[in-house]
């Protein structure tokens, strides 16, 4: 054959067919995958320019909650405002679903909060109507009493009633503004007691004890100025090596509460610094000894030796220094507990010394001691419980004494002390 036949023969072969399948094969699948990422690519750019056209509408759902949810929120400020007198309205009020998401948002003291302002909102919502229809209500009387714009009235205020106003004002403040304890200084009138000007500013006596370093409730005269504040509390005096959160803790507090409500903006304290502390009150113990009811005179008559005195002892003819008082009154003058407490010592067969005498224990560490008596009453025995004011005795003259008289003595933890500075 000559050269073209062969080729036209060759073409025909089962190979040449096969080559010619294949190479339409790729060209086909390239084709195919070129439109694919063609048409991926204008899905993409179409998405694109969508989302730019729509921003709203293409918002993920998280995005669409939060804004449903700050539309919510900003519908429930709106009614709990307790200002704006509006009657709730379906546009305002909240679905049961929106509800339960916010409740899931919120931590339980935002939801007591929640709460407190819905409620205050209803009350408001009824009280508001109420006080215009009172406004409404007024007579032309008492708007013709109302002073004219440029004139001054002034009503007749009692000076107790204002003075418990400007008490609760400063309260107020203080609650409102501050948390620094606020003082106001009182005039005590003629027939004033620390009771009552307690009562007037609504404090415990205890908190006007402390604050006005009182010892002795009889040193209250006319006159006096008095420093009232605003709480209950006591002074406390800083001591040498005392520490902010050290005076705290002892009192069972924080040490920035203590600082706030003495206005110290730090820890720094020096010593001879009084501070307020707020809620403390003084022991029961001082207030009775400052009120004078602590302990009772335990017997009528005068008091010719008192504590501290030098004497002579009748017997060895030594120098003493009197631990406790001598009260002279005739024999069989009554002897009564000083204070309640448990018997701890009866002696009734002493000729020197203190003679007869009954020992009493008393609470906080206190002991009193009644000497010379002339008979002990019945059931005074060890042991036995004697309230105060109870029958002791009578006064006599057994021991080393020559006068009828009652030696009494009052310790504390077992050391002597002033009887006078207690009754």
């Amino acid at each position: 054959m000559d050269g073209n036949k062969r080729n036209a023969y060759d073409d025909m072969s089962p190979g040449a067919f096969g080559k010619d399948f294949s190479d339409k094969k790729f060209i086909f699948m390239k084709r195919l995958v070129s439109i694919v990422i063609f048409l991926f690519i204008a899905a993409s750019i179409a998405g694109i320019v969508f989302l730019l056209a729509n921003p709203e509408k293409s918002a993920s759902p998280q995005t669409a909650a939060s804004k449903n949810e700050s539309s919510s929120s900003e519908k429930l400020d709106a009614w709990l405002l307790p200002e704006e007198a509006i009657l709730p309205d379906t546009d305002i009020l909240l679905d049961a679903e929106a509800e339960s998401v916010i409740a899931g948002l919120l931590s339980e003291e935002q939801q007591a909060a929640a709460t407190l302002a819905s409620e205050t909102a209803a009350a408001g919502f009824v009280e508001r109507p109420a006080r215009e229809a009172a406004a409404a209500e007024t007579s032309p009387a008492e708007s013709a009493a109302a002073p004219v714009d440029g004139e001054t009235e002034s009503p007749e205020v009692s000076e107790e009633s204002a003075e418990a106003s400007i008490a609760a004002e400063n309260r107020d403040s203080a609650e409102s503004d501050s948390d620094i304890v606020v003082y106001r200084d009182y005039t005590v009138k003629q027939g004033d007691t620390l009771n009552q000007i307690a009562s007037r500013f609504e404090v415990q006596p205890r908190t006007l004890i402390s604050v006005n370093e009182i010892r002795d409730v009889n040193q209250i005269f006319t006159g006096m100025t008095l420093k009232i504040p605003d709480r209950d509390g006591l002074i406390y005096t800083v001591k040498s090596g005392d520490s902010l959160s050290l005076i705290a803790y002892s009192f069972g507090m924080g040490y920035i509460p203590l600082a706030e409500v003495n206005g110290l903006t730090s820890d720094l304290i020096r010593p001879g610094d009084k501070l307020f502390v707020p809620g403390r009150l003084i022991s029961e113990e001082t207030y009775r000894m400052v009120m004078k009811t602590l302990f009772i005179k335990p017997s009528e008559g005068q008091i010719q030796v008192h504590f501290g005195d030098e004497g002579e002892d009748l017997i060895t003819g030594e120098l003493f220094v009197s631990k406790g008082i001598s009260i002279l009154a005739t024999t069989g003058t009554p002897v009564l507990a000083a204070m309640e407490g448990i018997i701890t010592t009866v002696i009734t067969n002493l000729a020197t010394g203190p003679g007869k005498h009954v020992l009493i224990e008393h609470e906080n560490g206190y002991q009193t001691l009644y000497a010379h008596l002339d008979a002990v009453a019945e059931g005074i025995t060890p042991g036995s419980r004697i309230p105060q004011g109870a029958p002791i005795g009578t006064i006599g003259r057994t021991g080393s004494v020559i006068e009828s008289q009652l030696y009494f003595e009052l310790r504390k933890d077992s050391i002597p002390v002033d009887p006078e500075q207690y009754f």
